[in-house]
């Protein structure tokens, strides 16, 4: 029987190195566990480890470049996987995962064969006994076929395409007339998304039998804005949150949902962000920071991305969103928004009487599920029912 020691990892040999890191194996016992050389495992850690910087220096710049680098990343494991003071750990971080590791492999793979399989020589060769040719009005196929041209027809079109010869599509006879083949884009998941799409999304809550769940999404308001509105609507109650971001990015998100927890403790927290849905926004780009607690490290939500260009996947949340533009139309500038005229908006749309909630309002229905004291921790509040205004002169 043939050895397998020299093929290429597996995604499995990858998950099997993960699970072999946090459980704070030896490179040579993690060798073993796959039957491949341990010098292959020290190497493929080091080359996929990705980088991850604690949440305080992505928001003090001036601390990014100054990171102490733990000893341990110098030498075998190279990453933290297994670290049992990650949590407290203020230091610049190293993390080995399967998924993203695999990911980078198949595209390094594909990269490596992308390029023209011919010397500079042969290109020179080819184009001086072409380039007459092309001029005298031959065409390619009586070109290739009269003087053995050992290179197929394509890959010649795909040559003159590039702009590899001396002549172009203008000089061929017939090639200009036909338009180009409209090719269909496919869309490519980014590493870090995978299991997170919303197929992901509908399996997870179909097989957790899970109803409750949270939609996040931005507002924005004029393009020279540096400010927008994190909205973050329970879907069952359509209660909403919304919260003034100093700018629409990932590390001001991950402070809000950091927030939320400091101030209804973990297992409140898990309790009602367990599934969050949300868009392909570069502000929602930190999965592992809205995933993860910032004190334990362990798992605090399960968050998901709708498909591209689906918003109605998050309906419920852009439904809402039209009670935002009541206030605030589009058009009007967020930058003189503060947190106290956010929170006014805030209060006026959940306590705003609904049809579609058996004409209960959105706080009702959510301290009913919750409690008085969850709704205390969120600082929500309610208006009576004359004094509701959504018209811009809320804030004004």
């Amino acid at each position: 029987m043939k050895s397998t020691i020299i093929k290429h990892l597996s995604l499995s040999d990858r998950i099997s190195i993960e699970s072999g890191l946090n459980d704070g194996l030896s490179c040579k016992d993690i060798a073993t566990t796959i039957h491949k050389n341990p010098t292959t495992i020290s190497k493929e850690v080091k080359r996929s480890r990705v980088e991850k910087k604690p949440t305080y220096a992505l928001v003090q710049k001036a601390h990014i470049d100054a990171l102490p680098l733990c000893k341990n990343q110098t030498r075998f494991p190279y990453v933290c996987n297994g670290c049992s003071t990650k949590a407290n750990c203020r230091k610049l971080k190293h993390y080995y995962r399967a998924q993203d590791a695999h990911y980078k492999y198949q595209y390094d793979l594909s990269d490596s064969r992308k390029g023209y399989d011919i010397s500079i020589e042969q290109l020179n060769t080819l184009d001086n006994l072409l380039t007459p040719l092309i001029n005298n009005g031959q065409s390619l196929y009586h070109i290739c076929n009269t003087n053995n041209i050992e290179i197929s027809i394509n890959t010649l079109y795909n040559y003159i395409d590039d702009g590899l010869f001396s002549f172009c599509n203008i000089d061929l006879p017939r090639k200009v007339r036909y338009k180009p083949r409209r090719k269909i884009k496919s869309t490519v998941i980014k590493p870090s998304k995978i299991g997170h799409s919303y197929t992901d999304f509908l399996l997870f809550i179909t097989d957790n039998d899970i109803s409750n769940y949270v939609q996040i999404d931005t507002v924005q308001g004029t393009k020279e804005d540096s400010k927008c509105l994190l909205t973050i609507l329970f879907v069952p109650q359509r209660l909403m949150l919304i919260r003034l971001l100093p700018k629409q990015q990932a590390n001001y998100v991950t402070s809000v949902f950091n927030g939320l927890q400091n101030k209804l403790g973990l297992d409140n927290f898990k309790l009602l962000f367990n599934v969050c849905l949300t868009d392909n926004g570069s502000e929602f780009s930190d999965i592992y920071g809205m995933e993860t607690c910032l004190t334990s490290g362990s798992s605090r939500m399960n968050l998901f991305f709708c498909d591209p260009f689906q918003s109605q996947q998050k309906g419920a949340l852009e439904k809402n969103h039209e009670l935002i533009r009541y206030i605030l139309p589009k058009g009007s500038s967020f930058n003189n928004l503060t947190n106290k005229k956010v929170k006014l908006i805030e209060s006026h749309i959940n306590s705003y009487l609904r049809k579609s909630l058996n004409n209960k309002t959105p706080y009702e229905l959510f301290e009913f599920s919750y409690g008085v004291n969850i709704c205390r921790s969120l600082s929500l509040s309610t208006v009576k029912p004359n004094d509701i205004i959504l018209k811009p002169n809320l804030i004004r």
